[in-house]
């Protein structure tokens, strides 16, 4: 607690350096008491680099509130924060903003954290292609990213045979990441699933300073369209 102010400002620059068009970040909190100009965490890590961004508020408590955000170097024109809450004690969403590339070229991201235990999150999965089915056609780009907690490796067949989504690291290697504990990496929790895309290149983020900045690794994709 006392290291607050370093860690939220080295992220920023760690993220800054990446230089990705779109930055996904889950439980970041909707307030933020260590900038004069942001208002949020969020904003905070958006300030200097990505003017477009959307949150989605998931828990609240008496000092504040924290959820999903995505910062973006293209216009939102679209966003919707997707309660996928399956009791109280744990509140999670899924936030989906549609980008704008150019003038007729529109790109769906979607970024999640689910729940801890296996049936919430078989309830969660299905809720989130449901949502899919209704709210994206079927041959618009997708990305879909995030903390799915899935230690049990279920998700990336459920997500390929209902919605067409393939997870980057396992279509490339075969296997998933390993994201958690950053220190040592043992669980594959974090994904990146996407169709309508062509993948160029995948990473893990686990060299220094990333594994001190949060407990999970970090990961990138770069796409073309």
């Amino acid at each position: 607690m006392a290291n607050r102010r370093s860690v939220l400002e080295q992220m920023r620059t760690a993220i800054e350096e990446v230089n990705a068009d779109v930055v996904c970040v889950q439980e970041v909190s909707g307030i933020n008491s260590l900038s004069t100009t942001a208002s949020s965490q969020f904003e905070f890590l958006a300030e200097r680099i990505w003017p477009h961004h959307a949150y989605g508020k998931n828990a609240t408590y008496s000092k504040g509130h924290h959820g999903n955000a995505i910062l973006s170097r293209y216009p939102i024109v679209d966003w919707h924060n997707l309660n996928l809450t399956t009791y109280r004690f744990e509140k999670r969403g899924l936030l989906h903003v549609k980008l704008q590339i150019s003038e007729n070229i529109f790109v769906h991201i979607l970024n999640v954290h689910l729940d801890l235990f296996d049936f919430s999150r078989s309830k969660q999965a299905l809720k989130i292609r449901d949502y899919i089915k209704k709210n994206i056609h079927d041959d618009q780009p997708v990305v879909l990213c995030g903390d799915f907690n899935d230690w049990q490796k279920t998700m990336s067949t459920f997500f390929a045979k209902e919605v067409n989504l393939q997870e980057v690291f396992f279509l490339s290697t075969g296997k998933h990441a390993l994201t958690f504990p950053a220190i040592k990496p043992i669980l594959p929790l974090d994904r990146i699933y996407y169709t309508n895309l062509k993948l160029v290149e995948h990473q893990t983020l686990h060299k220094s300073p990333w594994h001190k900045l949060s407990d999970h690794i970090a990961l990138t994709a770069s796409f073309i369209i």
